[in-house]
């Protein structure tokens, strides 16, 4: 959780105009668009809680049908309900986006409550294991 909450850091000063050293990104992984060869591509599903970018990484959680979270780092660039979306702050229920750092974020994606499917692989980022994704879907 340290990492994501790091991350969502960076998406929030990055834009600002922060230099990296200030809003975390020494600490930011940054993973390519695919996995490595061989990388075995593996799918979860669960509600989106949250979501941060910031300098091409950042982080996700969902929460599973039996109230288990789950972190993802995420690859650059994200495709999420079929098209890449390089918004770094989604809206939430109470706070719009902002256009300049979020206009591309779909509508039927809503922080809390939409249920998504995940497609990601593993790797170790620091020393430890970490799931990453590039593609989050809309599940009806």
């Amino acid at each position: 959780m340290k990492a994501i909450l790091k991350h969502l850091v960076i998406a929030a000063f990055a834009p600002a105009g922060l230099p990296e050293s200030q809003c975390f990104a020494q600490d930011s992984a940054y993973f390519a668009e695919n996995p490595p060869p061989g990388a075995e591509m593996q799918k979860t599903a669960g509600v989106l809680l949250d979501y941060g970018i910031g300098n091409k990484s950042g982080g996700f959680t969902i929460r599973n049908a039996d109230g288990r979270t789950t972190e993802f780092y995420t690859a650059w660039p994200m495709h999420i309900a079929g098209r890449i979306v390089k918004c770094s702050i989604p809206p939430t229920e109470k706070i719009p986006a902002d256009p300049r750092f979020c206009n591309d974020w779909p509508a039927n994606v809503q922080l809390g409550n939409t249920l998504v499917s995940v497609l990601y692989w593993e790797d170790k980022y620091n020393g430890e294991p970490a799931k990453i994704s590039n593609e989050i879907n809309t599940l009806k």
